[in-house]
């Protein structure tokens, strides 16, 4: 085969990379979430623009369990959901997986993707690995939660372009709170995050909110000495003059980093010189570690959660975070659940009591 011939052989469109490199399925009940982006490369001078995009699941034991399919029939229709689907000349184009949740309740072993597109067909197999333990006991919170971004399909959490121009003059290659949550306080019958009208740090509903271990673990990485944003009397918000001081970490605020045995897990924007813990020490699930605060690169006071391999934030790759026993919901649909998730938009707290089954009113 001569150079030409291998050149006019190789495929319009290859997979640059699967993010991130391992991709978990995480149990939800009823439905199986695969959290992963896709970056696929053009090889030829001419745009490519995809027009179907296919997922089949199968278990284990290589048996069919379901599929799903996004695309458009003769007219613009479900594909035009996504937000960018030309892939540009020699360049790559950062898809975010449009399936996020399969409708399935069974284990996945396998699942196959197939992408239609003007110049052809690209597919690409990925075996799921289930998420990795130690689970978390409890909610971080003492008082109930509402989660305002968790990992779901469209969070900020998640929804990161590695291949944008930002992303690449930073140098960005993981999203490290892939799967991290964001804990809050709002009003029960408003759903609004503060008292009206907002003129401090105290009319946040969450600041101030007591903040415990949900987890056995060692302290090994705190800050305490970075003071809260502030909020004036007409709500503006405002960081401390001292916030780029602060490091490469400062949008974390003050925060500890606890290692659970087998992962690590960060909690950040505590209140300024409310830590009750030290580098070092050893805490017990439910042992208080400081009050909720301002500090950081937020707008709005909240706990974020996440869960890595390694202690550093801004460098470890992202894991899954389940807990062993939430109560979690909407108003009275709340219940109990075991080894789950949490989304956006949903009420949590700890279970009303020990473990007795998958789900209990």
């Amino acid at each position: 085969m001569t150079l030409a011939d291998f050149a006019s052989a190789k495929p319009a469109v290859t997979v640059e990379r699967i993010l991130p490199e391992t991709v978990y399925v995480e149990n939800r009940g009823s439905t199986q979430r695969l959290n992963f982006d896709i970056e696929l490369r053009n090889h030829t001078g001419e745009p490519i623009q995809l027009n179907y995009l296919e997922m089949r699941a199968f278990a284990p034991d290589g048996l069919f369990l379901t599929r799903a399919q996004i695309g458009t029939n003769g007219l613009p229709g479900p594909i035009e959901a996504l937000p960018e689907r030309t892939i540009p000349p020699l360049h790559t184009l950062y898809l975010f997986n449009p399936f996020p949740d399969l409708p399935t309740e069974s284990p996945i072993g396998r699942v196959l993707l197939k992408l239609f597109h003007t110049a052809g067909e690209t597919s690409l197999e990925i075996e799921p690995s289930l998420p990795p333990r130690p689970y978390l006991e409890r909610s971080p919170l003492k008082e109930p939660a509402y989660v305002f971004s968790g990992s779901d399909l469209n969070s900020h959490h998640r929804r990161v372009a590695l291949n944008s121009e930002p992303a690449l003059a930073i140098g960005l290659d993981r999203i490290t709170q892939r799967y991290a949550i964001d804990l809050t306080k709002v009003d029960a019958k408003t759903g609004g995050l503060a008292k009206l009208p907002l003129q401090a740090n105290e009319d946040w509903l969450a600041y101030g909110m007591t903040v415990v271990a949900p987890v056995d673990g060692r302290i090994v990485r705190l800050r305490d000495d970075m003071p809260d944003n502030a909020t004036n009397d007409s709500g503006r918000v405002t960081k401390p003059d001292s916030y780029e001081a602060f490091g490469d970490d400062a949008s974390l605020g003050n925060y500890i980093v606890m290692d659970i045995g087998g992962a690590y897990l960060l909690m950040s924007h505590f209140k300024h010189d409310t830590l009750s813990v030290e580098e070092g020490e050893r805490v017990t699930a439910g042992q208080v570690l400081g009050t909720l605060g301002f500090s950081g690169d937020t707008v709005y006071p909240h706990l974020h959660v996440q869960l890595q391999d390694t202690p550093d934030p801004l460098s470890a790759h992202p894991l899954p975070i389940l807990f062993e026993c939430i109560r979690i919901g909407t108003g009275p649909l709340i219940r109990d659940k075991v080894e789950s998730a949490v989304d956006s938009g949903l009420f949590m707290q700890t279970c009303s009591g020990e473990r007795r089954g998958p789900e209990t009113p």
